[in-house]
């Protein structure tokens, strides 16, 4: 299997047009990143989530000729996108592209790409085949079985043992993302780093679900948040809250009373900076280590 992060960026991608923080003016060319999406290869099987506004440019980049499928982990624009460039694989695979999504993302893609949904089309409009991801059943196996693609589990996963956990429920693979903040190549700010391991179990909270369902790490705009909730506030109201660009105050300036921490449950586990090298053979050995106890369990 063959996992490459096509983007790794902010909703506007690093840097952000106009702006002038130290991650953005930033030389290095790790702060220099696409919007998020994630390019899977596996027994001659290739698999892309999410298809943002910088896909076609990420798959030119990667020299991408074929692809089976696309995952839709949600319907923010910055994810979407770049769905009308599937046409070339239409193209050279003669077919429609397998889409894998659930129902509320379907029905934004529907608004979004109403020409490629409509029954009647023209020429060179690209052609899918809808999968919907039940929430009853989104462990995917039959799916997985249908389609012959990686199945990725992601969330909650930081260690060899959870990775290993994953795997023996039918996953893959895991995708890890909390872990990273932690690691000297990450930009985010190192207030931020500290915050993230001083933080212990219950620390973190999920909120602001009626805007995008976010886990935040307990400060003054935590909250702030909580004590809105108790006026029962309109959606307006918490945007107005939250204003602009307040995940980046937090995460990457540094402001841990006003700023958004956004981190996973998995916090709790962190517990110090480690290069991103370091934290990749800590957990394989773990998981090597774990599996070798697993005496009839068999990948």
């Amino acid at each position: 299997m063959k996992i490459t992060f096509l983007g790794t960026g902010t909703s506007q991608g690093v840097p952000v047009i106009a702006c002038k923080c130290e991650v953005c003016l930033s030389k290095n060319l790790k702060d220099k990143r696409l919007r998020s999406s994630v390019l899977i290869e596996f027994q001659n099987k290739t698999i892309v989530i999410d298809t943002g506004p910088d896909f076609r440019q990420q798959m030119l980049r990667e020299s991408v000729e074929k692809l089976d499928a696309v995952l839709f982990t949600h319907a923010h624009k910055d994810h979407v996108a770049g769905l009308d460039d599937i046409r070339s694989f239409n193209f050279r695979s003669k077919k429609p592209m397998d889409i894998f999504c659930t129902n509320d993302v379907l029905n934004a893609l529907r608004m979004e790409y109403s020409y490629i949904f409509s029954e009647k089309t023209y020429p060179g409009v690209p052609k899918v085949n809808v999968n919907i991801i039940e929430k009853n059943n989104f462990y995917i196996l039959k799916s997985k079985e249908k389609i012959q693609i990686p199945l990725i589990a992601a969330g909650g996963i930081a260690t060899g043992k959870g990775m290993l956990a994953a795997m023996v429920l039918g996953a893959d693979g895991v995708q890890i993302g909390s872990r990273f903040v932690a690691s000297e190549e990450s930009s985010a700010h190192i207030n931020f780093k500290n915050k993230v391991i001083e933080a212990k179990d219950g620390d973190t909270l999920l909120t602001l679900k009626e805007l995008a369902p976010v886990r935040l790490l307990k400060n003054k705009f935590s909250n702030d948040v909580l004590e809105l909730y108790k006026k029962n506030p309109s959606k307006q109201d918490l945007i107005d809250l939250l204003g602009r660009a307040r995940a980046k105050k937090g995460m990457f300036e540094g402001d841990l009373e006003d700023g958004e921490l956004e981190i996973g449950q998995i916090t709790g586990l962190i517990n110090q900076i480690q290069p991103a090298s370091a934290i990749i053979k800590e957990i394989i050995a773990e998981f090597n280590f774990e599996k070798e106890n697993l005496k009839d369990f068999v990948f």
